[in-house]
């Protein structure tokens, strides 16, 4: 169920440092693409994430109560000896000084989710500053979920994340805690996407370019969540920056299928 609120009434205003934000509804300047690299063996089409028509002085958001919470699993390893459950694959770029933004386009699926209590799916990219071993890691992420414990279904669905401090007691999902800001009137965070890929079939994929804009707004935009925003305490730029493109898992146990993840990417760095 999605409900359409005021702008000024959105769940990020509860929070004190953004309190006397001034909302700015559109960018001030459109990041310089400097290389980009996309490979795929098959023709792929635009998925579609699902939207609301609301006044443009509203957004829309998903209603709460009929959603469920699910703590963040931790990330960064991929032992599954100490993180255990645990799966993930990540491409990475590093030694870059400044990283302002990436781009990437990913392949929309609908894994099997087979433990419903426990298990979730996630393709996403990161944006991350700070370490987790100093518990000051920042990080932005982006990309579709399968998680029937917030969403009570199987679908993929569109989610922005955040953390300020390495998962252990900031950051939230979408719209559903303080710190994001949404100015778009029509694009429902947390809304399935579809059509979904298929083996040997059709493959589908949504694009998703997420940049800082480098001015005295401090805001952080990702284009195809329609001018979504965060402010200052959430991300660093005075730290080395990694991007993270990649897939991730969260299980209860084996699986009866098994899924073989293609990546088609694009990039982009902003100088």
């Amino acid at each position: 169920m999605v409900i359409c609120i005021s702008k000024e009434n959105q769940p990020a205003f509860d929070h004190p440092l953004l309190m006397y934000h001034k909302i700015q509804e559109a960018p001030t300047e459109i990041p310089r693409v400097i290389g980009t690299n996309k490979k795929s063996e098959w023709p792929t089409s635009e998925a579609h994430v699902s939207t609301a028509k609301c006044p443009q002085d509203k957004v829309p958001i998903q209603n709460m109560t009929a959603l469920s919470h699910r703590a963040k699993p931790e990330r960064g390893n991929n032992n599954t000896s100490v993180i255990p459950k645990h799966e993930h694959a990540v491409a990475l770029a590093r030694g870059i000084p400044k990283v302002y933004g990436t781009k990437a386009v990913i392949n929309i699926w609908e894994p099997v989710v087979e433990d419903k209590k426990i298990e979730m799916s996630i393709s996403q990219i990161w944006i991350t500053s700070g370490d987790f071993d100093t518990n000051d890691l920042n990080s932005i992420e982006v990309g579709w979920q399968v998680d029937p414990i917030v969403y009570k279904d199987n679908k993929p669905r569109l989610f922005v994340y955040w953390t300020s401090d390495a998962y252990r007691t900031t950051g939230g999902y979408n719209l559903r805690k303080p710190g994001f800001i949404q100015t778009s009137s029509e694009i429902v965070l947390g809304g399935s996407i579809s059509p979904v890929s298929s083996f040997g079939g059709s493959q589908f994929e949504i694009t998703i370019l997420v940049w800082k804009m480098v001015d005295d707004t401090n805001t952080l935009q990702p284009i195809e969540v329609k001018r979504y925003y965060s402010d200052g305490p959430y991300y660093s730029t005075k730290k080395l920056h990694t991007d993270e493109w990649g897939t991730h898992f969260f299980f209860g146990g084996p699986g009866l299928s098994l899924y073989f993840i293609y990546f088609s990417f694009s990039f982009f760095i902003i100088i």
